[in-house]
């Protein structure tokens, strides 16, 4: 037993220093023998400067994954990862984020491939990361993502963890729930169409488009969106018709009947510019078909009251 264990203390060793050594990084205090870094972006449009964000989580210390997983608020969510609402001051100023924590990482077959064929590995908060940055540069509104930390053991991933500020807005079914006017309800749509179109059109597909991962802002008679929890964007040279249909479908599907009749459902598909499209229509209702029966869409609307004793 002892053998094993010494062996695999090896293992995780050099792979940290063969890790270090590729990436040119450094450990931090509280990592031991695991990898542990915080990555903030570089300069660029809607991307904030390096020492900006590094001097505002090393203030608020959430530098280093022992500062993270003390981080106490509000759970939003919990399963395989948690999300948690972090209200904080900052030279006077109320500043909310949004700490995701991944701390069940199943070991998966697939996962070896990266180590065999000599890639790095990538934790699901890095590939999130850089989904924030490409929906930046494609010019995808979404929530400003501050950081991100990874840790890493034998070939796998152990714990990750990435930082989000909070965005302007609020859900999309819950703006459902409180819009009383018929003619902004629908305007609000016809736009979420057309910001839609425009994603597909830049190449990148959200199979995650689900009415609580986009929010809603209005500016007097516009209406922006801005998109969160991009962990599964898809992003290719140019967006197949499938892909675009499932992301409708789970648009349409996360929603209740109560909240959207037929036509303002509709509504969305016309400023998509598909209303016509019976083959588009189609694919849409095939998919939403398959979503209802899964496991995961059976317990979609269960009330977020259930959380409620996680928070207390």
């Amino acid at each position: 037993m002892m053998k094993h264990r010494n062996l695999t203390n090896w293992c995780l060793d050099y792979w940290t220093k063969l890790e270090i050594g590729t990436r040119g990084v450094e450990l931090t205090s509280d990592s031991s023998f695991h990898l542990m870094r915080v990555v903030i972006g570089t300069s660029g449009k809607n991307v904030s400067i390096l020492n900006d964000n590094a001097s505002l989580l090393k203030h608020l210390g959430l530098d280093t994954e022992s500062g993270v997983k003390a981080v106490r608020g509000e759970i939003v969510q919990a399963g395989r990862h948690e999300v948690v609402r972090f209200k904080t001051e900052v030279d006077g100023q109320p500043l909310t984020l949004f700490i995701k924590r991944m701390t069940k990482n199943p070991v998966r077959i697939h996962a070896m491939w990266p180590v065999l064929l000599g890639r790095r590995i990538e934790s699901r908060a890095a590939r999130e990361w850089n989904n924030y940055q490409l929906l930046n540069e494609r010019g995808i509104k979404s929530a400003r993502a501050l950081g991100f930390g990874e840790r890493f053991g034998l070939a796998t991933e152990k714990f990750s963890y990435i930082i989000t500020e909070s965005v302007a807005g609020i859900p999309l079914d819950d703006f459902l729930d409180t819009c009383t006017s018929l003619a902004e309800r629908r305007a609000a749509l016809d736009a979420l169409g057309k910001e839609i179109l425009k994603m597909h059109n830049s190449g990148l597909c959200f199979p995650d488009l689900f009415a609580r991962h986009v929010f809603v802002e209005r500016d007097g008679d516009r209406f922006h969106f801005r998109l969160i929890d991009v962990s599964r964007l898809i992003c290719r040279k140019r967006s197949h018709r499938r892909e675009c249909a499932k992301d409708l479908a789970a648009l349409n599907v996360s929603v209740l009947l109560n909240r959207i009749g037929r036509t303002d459902r509709m509504r969305v598909l016309r400023g998509y510019g598909e209303l016509d499209s019976k083959e588009m229509i189609h694919l849409i209702a095939g998919r939403m078909k398959e979503l209802r029966h899964r496991k995961k869409f059976r317990e979609f609307f269960e009330d977020r009251r259930a959380i409620a004793g996680l928070n207390r």
